[in-house]
């Protein structure tokens, strides 16, 4: 009984975070939607502008506009997997993760950006995701951890291109910079306060290998 209890509640967590993955991007398929008449002017209204002081509210606003169709589109069919992977991962990091990405990238692209340029798109998040995903991995070695990471080397492999200037034309690449080092200092952080190596060596004393052969579970 208690077992089929336990494979109901992974079942219903299993399907709270997948709702959650998809009404989280959902909320960007509603501001694009509203904004479908002028997606252009939209950009420039609410997107990055670096070096542009007393606007930092864009530092928001950007992440949540898209120039057209392609754009959002592309962002939004990693975002359902990368979501849904960090919450079954870890519950409690997803919004420090989120915070730390949004501002983290925002912040590398005023910095680093040109004043000439305008940036906005949720490929932030998407770098930051998937770094966090992937060097989570690296670190805990965890089984778990190692699968997600792999899994997102499968579906976002073509990401790394995304990160030279000038490799894809018209693309922030300071802000998928800025989103993929936000995405590593988060899982950095994280393993260094909860999740320590595991030793490399384990002693086992030569009397205790025989002890389960001497003492028989009942």
């Amino acid at each position: 009984m208690r077992h089929n209890s336990s494979l109901e509640m992974e079942r219903k967590f299993l399907l709270f975070s997948l709702l959650q993955s998809l009404v989280f991007t959902l909320v960007f398929w509603l501001i694009y939607a509203m904004n479908s008449e002028d997606t252009i002017d939209s950009f420039h209204r609410y997107g990055l502008i670096p070096n542009q002081h007393a606007e930092y509210w864009r530092w928001i606003t950007m992440h949540f506009i898209h120039s057209d169709l392609g754009h959002i589109w592309n962002n939004t069919l990693l975002l359902v997997p990368l979501v849904f992977g960090i919450r079954m991962q870890n519950r409690k990091v997803f919004i420090p993760l989120l915070l730390s990405v949004v501002f983290g990238s925002a912040a590398f692209i005023y910095w680093v950006g040109s004043s000439q340029s305008i940036h906005g798109g949720a490929s932030t998040l998407v770098y930051g995701f998937s770094f966090y995903l992937f060097s989570h991995g690296v670190l805990s070695r965890r089984p778990e951890a190692i699968g997600m990471a792999l899994t997102v080397i499968l579906i976002a492999s073509g990401l790394f291109w995304g990160l030279f200037p000038s490799a894809v034309p018209q693309i922030s690449w300071e802000g998928h910079v800025g989103g993929a080092l936000s995405g590593f200092i988060v899982a950095l952080v994280y393993f260094v306060l909860f999740k320590p190596l595991p030793s490399k060596f384990v002693k086992v004393h030569p009397e205790s290998i025989h002890f389960f052969e001497e003492n028989p579970l009942t």
